[in-house]
């Protein structure tokens, strides 16, 4: 089945000229297969136009060229567009019932196939998921305690009712049934926790890392890496901006060696070691010993 446009022009050489029209779209030449067409009433070098071309140009303009009826006019003279449809020639009157019964086959089995494939995936997202876990779950319990399940010869039992004690000899289907809801209800809710404590893990993560005071630490190396004898000479160059570095270092290691001598000396804090081992001297801001 091919279509053709009302108006067209199959003989679009111009003997006289010497020249071959072109398609206004593409700017290609007609060919048997794929004829120029002039389909409106322009004139010139935007005469001519593809088929193909025209559609494609239709279709941008949010036009369905198949339904009938659709608004379809030359962006440039405003003549109206027509398609009409041709048929083959020896196409038959009626469509053949066998043809007709195939190609409806095919589209049934092509709608069932789309929506057993859907219908596949949320039988097993939400069914099978929750139901595996609680299977694995089962079985890793069944791992760490040897493998010694109340009932050694049905292990679908045992898979089912897991560690009870009270499962019955021949259950029923009605029996399985209720326990794989009770199993389901189960899986359910701890995967629920597991989401939960996710949630809360990822974000109590996020607040912290938020924080400012989180960037500072990690910029500035605050933490255990510290010893004590840097944490003190840091808090004294940030009290003391004016003191001389090498006083700083002569003071620490005056005062280490103090601690060394007096073994029963108590660990104490940072700010308890500074208040016990320095006097600041509000007169000229210079920390002495403590004598």
């Amino acid at each position: 089945m091919s279509s053709s446009m009302n108006g067209g022009d199959h003989n679009y050489e111009d003997k006289h000229a010497g020249n071959f029209p072109t398609c206004r779209i593409c700017m290609l030449e007609g060919t048997s297969d794929n004829p120029l067409f002039h389909p409106c009433k322009c004139k010139g070098s935007i005469k001519y136009i593809h088929q193909l071309c025209l559609i494609e140009w239709l279709q941008s303009k949010h036009v369905d060229v198949t339904k009938p009826g659709a608004g379809m006019v030359c962006s440039i003279c405003n003549h109206p567009i027509a398609f009409q449809t041709l048929y083959d020639e020896s196409m038959p009157e009626k469509i053949p019932l066998l043809l007709l019964l195939k190609h409806s086959v095919f589209k049934i089995f092509g709608k069932l196939n789309h929506y057993f494939k859907f219908t596949l995936i949320a039988f097993l997202f939400f069914i099978g998921i929750p139901l595996s876990w609680n299977i694995w779950g089962k079985l890793y319990t069944a791992t760490v305690d040897d493998f010694s399940f109340p009932s050694n010869n049905k292990w679908y039992i045992n898979l089912i009712y897991g560690f009870e004690r009270n499962i019955p000899k021949n259950p029923t289907t009605t029996d399985i049934l209720y326990q794989l809801v009770i199993n389901y209800r189960f899986s359910l809710l701890q995967i629920l926790m597991v989401l939960i404590v996710h949630a809360i893990a990822y974000l109590q993560y996020d607040m912290v890392v938020r924080e400012p005071i989180f960037n500072k630490m990690i910029l500035h190396k605050i933490g255990p890496r510290f010893s004590k004898q840097e944490l003190a000479m840091q808090s004294l160059r940030e009290r003391f901006p004016n003191m001389d570095p090498n006083d700083i270092s002569m003071l620490i290691n005056a005062l280490n060696r103090q601690r060394q001598d007096d073994p029963n000396e108590d660990d104490t804090s940072e700010d308890e070691q500074e208040q016990n081992n320095f006097i600041v001297n509000e007169n000229n801001d210079e920390p002495q010993l403590a004598n």
